[in-house]
């Protein structure tokens, strides 16, 4: 059966409000879905159609953003692409999107019936520059577009003027030597006013709205040295100075660590009222919530063979301050156990069980301790910590899942790595 075009049941899993959805599962599966998002403040989304611009996506905001590009006429005998009357505009009584961005939410997780809304659909947005951006870019098309989610800016680089130029930029090295590089520009998202700036993006005060807007600032200092090959940045060789442009390119920002790297943490302000101990008392909802499950293959494993858990830990207290940069409070002093669970389950269903698991692996009669309290965490020191806890298997063939029990306060844990002993 072929769904209808605004049909969710392939988008995110969620038990309750999209039970028939197949995500996730073990293989990758992909699937199109076809989306009719409307506009805000009379914007047509139907009208926004860009050539060769730019697109990529803001985790922070859980935001697709798209800059820059053409509108291509709809006669292309009669003028080209790259007329000045095509540069993309997103609406008549604002900037063409050299200063302005478009944001397109998506759907919400909370559907609703209607297929017309803008929680079913997503909806797209204008945010313009704000007015105490010194410069902004040029208007371009052919560029590259990425997120920096470490700071938290999007970056444009290179690119075509309305001309058909390569946008690029002068840079004198140490010598005195100049070089030509593309353009490289960020883009800060400010969502509300900021009296004082940020003086660690180098944003003065933002005061005049509207907001959200987007300050832009020009990137003019690199560390390539433009005599060894290995770290030249893009050059042709060619010209005094050489120059460099680049158009029609992808990007995407890979932090310094490499992807797949981080830490899990267990603040109350994401435990509160999501813990398997029913209560209108937050310290009492939040205990046993957020804790962390290593799942162990016992086929892969010798009968008589023993585990040791090496854990990375800060287990936070009065010491430490919190998300809401308050100094937690004696009652949230980090306190964890860890057990031995039976589990029973192929690895198939755990990839196929919904995010996070707390509620339903906390169960104790559906996924019984086997070993109770193999070791206990408490009084923080509000430094690192690292731990070697010995995992006896061996105590029963059917453990299958170590449960690293966040029984109240808070913690971050670093790194988790397990280590066979072997045979014995």
């Amino acid at each position: 059966m072929i769904p209808s075009s605004d049909d969710a049941t392939c988008d995110g899993y969620d038990p309750v409000n999209n039970p028939n959805s197949a995500s996730p599962v073990h293989t990758y599966s992909g699937r199109w879905l076809k989306k009719t998002p409307t506009g805000t403040s009379g914007l047509d989304s139907s009208t926004l159609a860009s050539y060769m611009g730019a697109g990529t996506y803001d985790s922070i905001h859980d935001l697709v953003i798209l800059y820059g590009g053409l509108r291509p006429l709809r006669n292309f005998n009669t003028a080209s692409v790259t007329d000045a009357t095509n540069i993309t505009a997103a609406l008549p009584t604002l900037n063409s999107l050299n200063s302005s961005i478009l944001e397109y939410t998506p759907p919400s997780a909370v559907q609703v019936p209607t297929a017309i809304s803008t929680q079913y659909n997503g909806s797209w947005t204008v945010v313009p520059s704000c007015q105490e951006t010194p410069v902004i870019p040029t208007s371009r098309y052919g560029h590259s577009l990425a997120f920096n989610s470490l700071n938290k800016s999007l970056i444009v680089v290179g690119g075509y003027d309305v001309n058909g130029s390569p946008l690029t930029q002068v840079q004198t090295y140490f010598d005195g030597r100049t070089y030509t590089i593309p353009e490289v520009w960020t883009a800060f998202r400010i969502d509300s006013s900021l009296p004082s700036g940020s003086a660690g993006q180098n944003i003065p005060p933002i005061t005049l709205g509207p907001f959200p807007c987007y300050y832009w600032s020009q990137v003019n200092v690199f560390g390539n040295s433009i005599d060894i090959a290995l770290q030249a940045p893009p050059l042709t060789g060619f010209g005094t100075p050489p120059t460099a442009g680049i158009g029609n390119a992808a990007s995407v920002f890979i932090p310094s660590t490499g992807y797949n790297t981080g830490f899990y943490s267990t603040f109350d302000n994401a435990c509160i009222n999501t813990g398997p101990i029913s209560s209108t008392d937050p310290d009492v909802s939040k205990l046993l919530s957020g804790g962390a499950y290593i799942d162990i293959d016992r086929t892969q494993l010798g009968t008589n063979e023993n585990l040791i858990l090496n854990l990375t830990f800060l287990p936070l207290g009065p010491s430490n301050v919190g998300p809401n940069f308050n100094p937690l409070k004696i009652n949230e002093s980090a306190y964890f156990r860890i057990h031995l669970i039976k589990a029973g389950e192929s690895g198939d269903l755990i990839r196929q069980r919904p995010q996070p698991r707390d509620r339903i692996y906390a169960a104790t009669d559906a996924y019984p301790q086997i070993a109770q309290n193999i070791a206990e965490f408490s009084a923080p020191t509000g430094q690192i910590r690292e731990e070697q806890i010995f995992i006896p298997l061996t105590t029963n063939p059917s453990a299958d899942r170590i449960r690293i029990e966040r029984y109240s306060g808070n913690a971050i844990l670093i790194n988790a790595g397990i280590f066979r002993l072997g045979q014995h």
